[in-house]
């Protein structure tokens, strides 16, 4: 049976990533449940509090507003709600509940903007989450709805730089935001914004006229590539960690910021010369292994890990580095040896069949899945794995402070 787990919790589903975009970009959002997804978005998955002020409602559902249709009470309750406490947008998100009765969210959001529009039209928009996919999904479809509904091809250009996908269900916490931001600015950005942090809704709005974008983590990949489709603005895929890194990334935004974009294209991917796309299929087949070689296995994020893998080839000599993860995988950032996990079996599985790792970097809960001991552990918090159980134990590792946190693990 796919995606089962017994000795593991339940990841985070996508209404949660969806949410995790919004939470700062001061619009209305709604949850379209009974109240338990809401709570558990807002107990375990989000920690930047701040609940007193923030917009963000359940419609707690009940059972004869499934019978009845659930349109015109939402309506009614979203118009309402507007009327009190207001917002630059509203977002409905959705759930199990409406996903199985086949609510149109998109064309409730539109009903609810033609009353509370007074002169000046609100963005409104339905995010089709269905609590049956991962975190990264229910990201990627709120970035997209912002695109669709916020981005203006004529709105004023503020922000020259756009950051997309750094949310701390990813373990952007606020350190690491402004250690990114501070990196750009140095590198020549005048004005970053990280989508869903410092970039609010005006940023956001603006993003046809800006210079560069780069997704940090795979939910922004394909918003980077549309908006190089779309606007043609140059992208980035992944972000410096450690030392050597940090000055290869330096160099790459100030050429491109300069507009030498023959540069940008060739390096939009953001990949080292030697990274091998393949296929999925090719990263389940087990083929010899070089003796004599230190390996290492990253269990993460797809984007995060391969600027890890960079850092730990270039920095700590690991000759063969492969990833592995349940959330979603580019094909063209695979290299042989990465493998997507669909049920906790796979980890122990592939691990037995592969030999023995001499590092591995994951989140503490996967500590259950190990089937041996390796001589090196680096516990990197994932809060889509463990919720907020890690938290305070989350390390900063963009540009060389992730070497310094290495070479205390690896020493």
């Amino acid at each position: 049976m796919g995606r089962l787990f017994e000795k593991m919790i339940s990841f985070a589903a996508d209404y949660s990533g969806a949410a995790s975009v919004l939470y700062e970009l001061g619009g209305l959002t709604i949850f379209c449940d009974a109240g338990a997804c809401l709570g558990g978005y807002r107990f375990g998955e989000e920690p930047r509090g701040g609940w007193e002020k923030s917009r963000v409602f359940s419609a707690s559902l009940r059972e004869r507003n499934v019978v009845m249709g659930i349109d015109r009470q939402l309506t009614k309750d979203a118009v309402r709600t507007y009327e009190e406490v207001g917002g630059t947008f509203i977002a409905l998100i959705g759930t199990p509940v409406p996903a199985v009765i086949g609510a149109d969210l998109g064309g409730i959001a539109g009903e609810i903007s033609k009353q509370v529009s007074k002169g000046t039209p609100i963005p409104a928009f339905g995010i089709a989450t269905n609590g049956m996919e991962y975190y990264d999904a229910g990201q990627e479809k709120a970035y997209r709805a912002l695109m669709e509904n916020v981005v203006k091809e004529r709105a004023e250009t503020l922000a020259d730089v756009n950051v997309i996908g750094a949310t701390p269900i990813d373990m952007w916490d606020l350190n690491q935001i402004q250690d990114c931001i501070l990196f750009l600015k140095k590198a020549g950005a005048e004005n970053p914004a990280v989508w869903g942090s410092n970039g609010h809704l005006a940023e956001i709005a603006g993003a046809a006229g800006a210079k560069l974008n780069i997704a940090v983590s795979v939910s922004g990949i394909k918003i980077v590539k549309s908006c190089e489709q779309k606007y043609g603005t140059p992208y980035l895929i992944g972000y410096p960690v450690g030392e050597m890194q940090e000055k290869v990334w330096a160099e790459r935004i100030r050429r491109i910021l300069l507009g030498d974009r023959v540069y940008g294209n060739e390096r939009k991917a953001a990949v080292l010369p030697g990274r091998q796309a393949h296929v999925e299929e090719a990263c389940s087949t087990e083929g010899e292994r070089p003796s004599g070689v230190r390996r290492a296995l990253i269990l993460g994020e797809q984007v995060s890990s391969c600027s890890l893998r960079d850092m730990l080839r270039e920095e700590f000599g690991y000759g063969q580095v492969d990833i592995c993860t349940f959330f979603k995988m580019e094909k063209d950032l695979m290299e042989e040896g990465d493998m997507h996990l669909r049920e906790e079996t796979d980890l122990p599985q592939m691990l037995s069949l592969r030999g023995t790792y001499h590092l591995i970097v994951a989140d503490p809960l996967y500590g259950k899945l190990l089937p041996y001991q390796p001589e090196k552990i680096a516990w990197i918090p994932h809060m889509a794995v463990s919720s907020a159980m890690y938290l305070d134990k989350s390390p900063v590792l963009f540009g060389r402070k992730g070497s310094i946190y290495f070479r205390n693990i690896l020493k």
